[in-house]
């Protein structure tokens, strides 16, 4: 059975990670997995100060391991209570909810388990350094949180024409996911022409849904796209993630990674499915 992730570590609005988790999950009928990932500390492995050799009967390295140890399992205990604390609230708002303990690296561990998995729900903070791993190498949706779900009004969608994009959003339609919400599709295109063409096309695709939307051409690249989003009454950014190898590489170099930093509204990014 698929499950919606949701990615916790305390750092983040916990809250808002979980109200949208909790809206993805009783969309698409699903359990809740709360998942927290422990970072092994190997700083030490190889070379703690010059060239200084582990040896295991040094005094030293013996304080710097224990040191080490009881922080490890100090986070341990406070990340089992988060977790805990975040599974009753779900349970309590209507949701089925199980907690996921690891130890290793967050990006490599998410990558491995995602195949059980609709969608991943991140944070702020969760995002800093993986995101861009996570994004490239991730097939299923992530929902990256900025603001709370429950606050939504209106999704913008970022829309380039392409077939592909075409695909994703028809199966989102079909799913019903954001239906409740205004909708403005977004073109950024230096050819006022090609964007007109292809905001028609998005329009013409959402009406065989029955959904209507707005359109808006933003002339210029990723900074002014960025600056229009920032200033709009949207809530949500929908994004398409669906090139694979060296070109889904370039496209997150070029663009997408740059919306990720720069937004501060909440993405959805439509992943391979």
């Amino acid at each position: 059975m698929y499950r919606v992730i949701v990615c916790v570590d305390g750092r983040d609005d916990t809250k808002a990670l979980c109200d949208s988790a909790l809206y993805f999950a009783k969309h698409f009928g699903v359990k809740i997995t709360l998942f927290h990932a422990i970072r092994h500390n190997d700083d030490y492995g190889s070379d703690l100060s010059g060239n200084l050799v582990l040896n295991a009967k040094d005094e030293f390295v013996q304080k710097v391991l224990a040191c080490d140890e009881k922080s490890s399992k100090e986070e341990i205990v406070k990340s089992k209570e988060l977790l805990q604390k975040c599974k009753q609230y779900l349970e309590e708002n209507g949701a089925l909810a199980e907690v996921l303990h690891m130890h290793g690296e967050f990006d490599e561990l998410l990558k491995r388990e995602s195949g059980r998995y609709k969608m991943a729900v991140l944070g702020k903070q969760s995002q800093n350094s993986s995101i861009k791993n996570i994004l490239k190498y991730l097939q299923i949706p992530v929902f990256l949180v900025r603001n709370n779900l429950s606050n939504t009004t209106k999704v913008a969608i970022a829309y380039d024409g392409s077939q592909r994009l075409d695909d994703i959003l028809k199966q989102k339609l079909e799913s019903g996911v954001f239906k409740h919400y205004k909708h403005i599709i977004v073109n950024v295109d230096e050819d006022a022409s090609k964007a007109d063409k292809n905001l028609q096309k998005a329009k013409d695709l959402f009406a065989k849904y029955g959904v209507q939307v707005d359109t808006m051409h933003v002339q210029g690249g990723k900074e002014e796209f960025v600056r229009y989003i920032n200033d709009s009454d949207s809530d949500i950014v929908i994004m398409g993630a669906y090139s694979n190898g060296f070109v889904k590489h370039i496209l997150f170099g070029s663009f997408t990674n740059y919306i990720v930093e720069k937004s501060s509204k909440s993405i959805y990014v439509l992943n391979d499915l």
